[in-house]
């Protein structure tokens, strides 16, 4: 029903940030004074999959995620529920599975990660330095779950976490980010893009140059799905505008039952093509900047009216009838 392709290539390359004179908050982060001056660096994230929409061909994307941290102090796993509107079982193209996991070691339970009741095939993403807290290391993961999605709630459990704040392992969310059809709008072309960039102390920050064909001047929506968002300063961009209020990432997904404290967010922006595409997250140079894990980011250019074209034999009448 429809052509669609999976390219993946490398868009840019991971450059650490070194940062002074850090300290220690009484909730278990850490921020500093960065030595950077603002300077952007190149994202690591890498195109994950990418579709082309026209008349016959009728594709939307859908994004949402949940907060897990610590949502179960009984066992050493966590999850929640990802509601879907738009995608379901019958319409879904293609769908992914993103979380990430906060711990010294390897996790212990990665393949025990089950969505509506199905376990999913893991796959790492790049590791990185903890985003500030007391955990070495932040793990952060994909899994192909085209066949799993379902409309409305969608459950995810088995994410490692000891159900303690700031003791590892602890899970810090999951999203999923969908591409189904639709029958009455289209998006030119859809792109999705994943890696695991850490933005850590004041001054970071990564640029992701995304392959759009579609031209400039399109309206779009992009999405982007980081960890560890909470009330401090991060700023997202779109060809160096600046988007929202200056702290979008700010642990704004919902959060699963019992949990306190959480920092998840599958954050929608509004945005325009042009020639360069250049979705951004970087930190303020001076004062307690926000310590973010960049793991994914959606975009879906020039939705517009869409009409399936009936496989089914169709009489002239009928044809005219549809369009009265």
């Amino acid at each position: 029903m429809g052509s669609w392709q999976l390219i993946s290539f490398t868009v840019g390359t991971l450059v650490v940030s070194c940062a002074t004179n850090a300290w220690a908050r009484s909730d278990g982060t850490t921020y500093g004074v960065g030595i950077e001056q603002g300077r952007s660096f190149a994202s690591n994230q890498t195109v994950r999959a990418e579709f082309a929409g026209d008349a016959q061909n009728c594709l939307r994307l859908a994004a949402a995620g949940v907060g897990t941290r610590n949502a179960d102090p009984t066992t050493q796993t966590a999850g929640g529920i990802i509601q879907l509107s738009g995608p379901n079982r019958n319409n879904t193209l293609w769908a992914g599975l993103y979380w990430v996991i906060l711990d010294d070691a390897e996790p212990t339970h990665v393949n025990e990660v089950v969505l509506n009741g199905t376990p999913v095939v893991p796959e790492a993403l790049p590791v990185t330095d903890s985003p500030c807290w007391r955990q070495q290391k932040a793990y952060a993961y994909f899994a192909d779950v085209t066949d799993l999605v379902q409309g409305g709630p969608n459950y995810v459990s088995g994410l490692d976490d000891s159900g303690q704040n700031n003791v590892a392992p602890e899970s810090e969310g999951a999203s999923l980010i969908v591409v189904y059809r639709d029958r009455f709008s289209s998006a030119c072309e859809i792109v999705i893009t994943d890696g695991n960039d850490l933005l850590k102390f004041g001054g970071a920050g990564r640029d992701n140059a995304l392959p759009l064909a579609c031209g400039s001047g399109l309206p779009a929506r992009m999405w982007v799905v980081a960890g560890d968002g909470q009330d401090a300063p991060d700023h997202q961009y779109w060809n160096d505008a600046t988007l929202g209020g200056g702290d979008n990432l700010d642990a704004s997904d919902p959060k699963a039952t019992s949990v306190v404290r959480s920092g998840w967010d599958t954050d929608g922006f509004d945005v325009i093509t042009s020639s360069s595409n250049v979705a951004s997250v970087r930190l303020p140079v001076l004062g307690n900047a926000d310590c973010v894990n960049w793991v994914a980011t959606a975009i879906e250019v020039g939705v517009s009216e869409c009409r399936t074209v009936s496989v089914e034999p169709q009489t002239w009448g009928r044809i005219k009838g549809s369009y009265r």
